[in-house]
């Protein structure tokens, strides 16, 4: 953890150590030390030029406020005025004793989508002190040479004009369970997408988009349902509908969103449960609606929803509890009650007209308030 210090030392709290170990018939062949510029940085080291451990395991040595590794302790210049410093002592991490095999979609905390650390002090000039990406999202984790702390899959980008040229209104994954308050984002800019680029976005992604940050959908909204997921796709626009092989868009007949995006909502048409524990946690504080905190027991998807469709509530396996589901109306009127006999149940939107209602959730002891969103 890289915490403290001046920002302008790029300090910032959080890192990933990359490195990889290349092995042939069971012997050490070759170590790679990631570094800041994969095309400028970094490189594989041999056998003669790693140090080992008594036990004859590799030794990387990390970096001070940074996330370079390196094969040996001291200074280390680099291609920029400002090097690395590594120290031959501190803290050791026995990695051995902590092998997890990983995938795209597991364990769970592979596919959260918020920084891992605080958003930094610099966030304006490229967010360098901001903890970084998870590793699902970032280059390295594909073999890819992409843009510098920047994740070039499950990315949704928004832009300030029609034809992808201008600059960049915010960044964000295609993880499910997003709520982003452009009014509130540090580093986005309100009222001004226009348009928006998948790269590699997972199939059955939802992506809404609002006008108001209320997400009242009488003020105007869009939704993009992501069919196939390919290198790029490109959104030119939120007013009008759109459909081909990979992507289908819904736009709001009544037009005029280009330009206006107060809010956007990310989630999927199928259920991804999140480990509970701390990083469930770190993805609830993360969410700039301030869900609560015992928010991560339910889940419910899609949301946003369309009109007559099944609105699915899944309880996560660590509750297993009975309970009673209750919808109302903004002003409290019960529109709908059923009990909670298994660990989902279904929920149909049919005759209920498009606006924000409240989803009550009541189990043994504790009640969990969600927001539904039915969509024209």
């Amino acid at each position: 953890m890289a915490r403290g210090g001046n920002p302008a030392d790029f300090a910032h709290e959080g890192d990933f150590e990359h490195v990889t170990v290349r092995v042939k018939a069971y012997q050490f062949v070759a170590m790679y030390f990631a570094a800041h510029d994969p095309k400028k940085e970094g490189g594989w080291f041999s056998p003669g030029q790693v140090q080992f451990t008594a036990q004859g395991h590799p030794i990387a040595y990390s970096a001070k406020h940074s996330h370079a590794s390196y094969p040996s302790p001291g200074k280390k210049d680099r291609y920029i005025p400002f090097p690395d410093y590594t120290a031959n002592g501190g803290p050791v991490w026995n990695t051995e004793l902590n092998l997890v095999r990983v995938t795209e979609n597991s364990p769970a905390w592979m596919r959260y989508s918020g920084r891992w650390g605080e958003i930094g002090e610099m966030w304006a000039v490229g967010d360098v002190t901001s903890g970084p990406w998870g590793i699902r999202y970032k280059d390295t984790w594909w073999g890819d040479r992409g843009p510098w702390e920047e994740p070039v899959r499950h990315q949704i980008q928004f832009y300030e004009d029609n034809r992808f040229r201008e600059d960049r209104v915010g960044t964000t994954t295609d993880a499910p369970g997003q709520i982003i308050l452009l009014t509130e984002r540090h580093g986005w800019s309100n009222d001004e997408a226009r348009s928006c680029r998948l790269k590699w976005v997972d199939v059955g992604t939802l992506i809404t988009v609002f006008d108001e940050s209320d997400a009242n959908p009488a003020k105007g909204w869009a939704q993009i349902e992501v069919k196939q997921s390919v290198k790029q796709i490109d959104i030119a626009s939120f007013q009008r509908n759109y459909e081909d092989a990979f992507v289908k868009v819904t736009a709001d007949p009544r037009g005029q969103l280009d330009g206006k995006i107060s809010r956007i909502h990310v989630d999927t048409k199928y259920r991804y449960k999140l480990a509970p524990g701390p990083l469930s946690a770190a993805r609830r504080n993360s969410t700039p609606d301030g869900a609560s905190t015992e928010a991560s027991l339910v889940e419910v998807y899609p949301n946003p929803i369309g009109p007559d469709q099944f609105l699915t509530v899944a309880l996560t396996a660590t509750t297993g509890e009975p309970g009673t589901l209750t919808l109302q109306s903004p002003t409290g009127k019960i529109l709908s009650r059923q009990p909670i006999n298994g660990p989902s149940v279904r929920l149909s939107t049919k005759g209920l007209p498009p606006g924000n209602y409240l989803l009550l959730i009541g189990l043994s002891d504790r009640r969990i308030v969600k927001r539904i969103i039915i969509l024209k």
